[in-house]
């Protein structure tokens, strides 16, 4: 049962955070979690050949929740099958929660000291995607100065990112952003 901490149903117009930080059990509709794994080294990326075949798309870690299973825990899930990143419970932070037709989105932000030894970051995603790691100012530029890749020759994959979800971490980009310039 989906429930906050006082023992109530999810109450309408809870914030995401405090939803997941006081739910206990999956949630009641189905879900699916984006991560933003975030490190000096730039953040992770994944090419998603399988659910894109006709036009293959970039995109962060993540996927659809499992029967049982919590947003949080779909989210440490995803990111190990995928990225082949080991995350504590505590390491991703809930950005924000997207209602959509059916189900919810979770996205998360995880911000590392350090990403793992490349011998540890997967180079394939247990789909068969490509892992691969970006500077920030990367998908910036290509996808918000050219959102559909049109004129942006800077970019070998401009066309290529999943726009809507970096239209839902560009707060957290720019800021990752300006916060290395300054």
């Amino acid at each position: 049962m989906y429930i906050n901490a006082v023992g109530q149903p999810k109450i309408e117009g809870q914030s995401p955070s405090e939803v997941e930080a006081t739910t206990v059990g999956p949630p009641p509709r189905g879900f699916a979690t984006i991560n933003m794994v975030i490190a000096p080294e730039g953040v992770v990326v994944i090419f998603d050949r399988v659910r894109y075949r006709d036009d293959p798309k970039w995109k962060f870690t993540g996927g659809r929740g499992e029967p049982g299973e919590t947003p949080i825990q779909g989210c440490l899930r995803e990111t190990k099958e995928e990225a082949g990143v080991d995350l504590a419970e505590d390491q991703p932070h809930l950005h924000r929660t997207i209602p959509m037709r059916g189900y919810d989105i979770y996205a998360y932000v995880t911000r590392l000291p350090k990403l793992p030894r490349e011998s540890t970051l997967r180079k394939r995603a247990n789909e068969g995607e490509d892992v691969d790691v970006w500077p920030l100012h990367h998908i910036y530029m290509m996808a918000d100065d050219d959102p559909y890749g049109k004129q942006n020759s800077q970019s070998r994959h401009a066309r290529d990112f999943l726009y809507f979800q970096y239209e839902i971490f560009r707060d957290v980009i720019v800021a990752e952003i300006e916060k290395v310039a300054t």
